[in-house]
């Protein structure tokens, strides 16, 4: 397989670029601006979350459309998650007969003329919420196994203060200036971290996946 997996150290950057840019500017005279950059590292590291995943689910995604998988020739788990895909298109401004018979029609085609299935990360679940716990869940959905060890309890925990900052910032329920100032540099550095181990077992697991066609019935 080709060396062109995600590789989650090239998403860190822009991460590692802020954090320094905090360091500077506290090693400065004027602290006025630490915590409301504090605060907005949150939405940095949740960006880099959802980028990875994302990215991860991408490549397999491509995979299948590359090798032209046909629908009866998917896993049944990932038969599974396109039917559910195909019914997300469906909301409830725009459900009718006509929408919902579309919805069967290309699952008919899957299932009796072998068509080729077409896989979304824009509809992956739980999209603007994720954590660690819900990234594995995702994982398993997918057939996917961490192929290294479960991710740890403090990995766990710092990808979820990740994803609440994140939401309260987004939904205005914190400024970004209280966010921050309840963390010094050495948190946010040790919450990054955390997080890229985290997304480093991801990567990895999707790859190994994607290399043993586990996304195919039979591999």
């Amino acid at each position: 397989m080709k060396n062109d997996w995600v590789n989650v150290s090239e998403f860190t950057q822009e991460v590692d670029q802020y954090i320094r840019l905090i360091e500077a500017i506290e090693n400065s005279a004027d602290l006025s601006l630490s915590p409301t950059m504090k605060g907005t590292v949150f939405l940095v590291i949740y960006n880099l979350i959802e980028s990875v995943v994302k990215n991860c689910f991408r490549r397999i995604f491509d995979r299948i459309r590359d090798e032209n998988v046909a629908g009866m020739e998917l896993s049944e788990q990932i038969r599974r998650q396109w039917f559910q895909q195909l019914t997300r298109r469906t909301s409830a401004f725009d459900a009718s007969p006509k929408t919902y018979f579309k919805a069967a029609s290309e699952l008919l085609d899957v299932t009796f003329e072998k068509s080729n299935v077409s896989l979304s990360t824009n509809r992956l679940p739980e999209l603007g919420t994720l954590d660690a716990e819900r990234i594995s869940r995702m994982l398993v959905e997918f057939g996917i196994r961490y192929k290294t060890k479960n991710p740890t309890e403090h990995e766990k925990s710092d990808v979820r203060i990740v994803r609440r900052n994140r939401n309260d910032l987004a939904h205005g329920d914190k400024t970004f200036e209280e966010c921050g100032r309840e963390y010094a540099v050495e948190d946010l550095k040790r919450i990054r971290n955390r997080v890229v181990v985290f997304l480093k077992r991801v990567s990895y697991s999707t790859k190994v996946f994607a290399e043993q066609k586990g996304y195919r019935a039979n591999p």
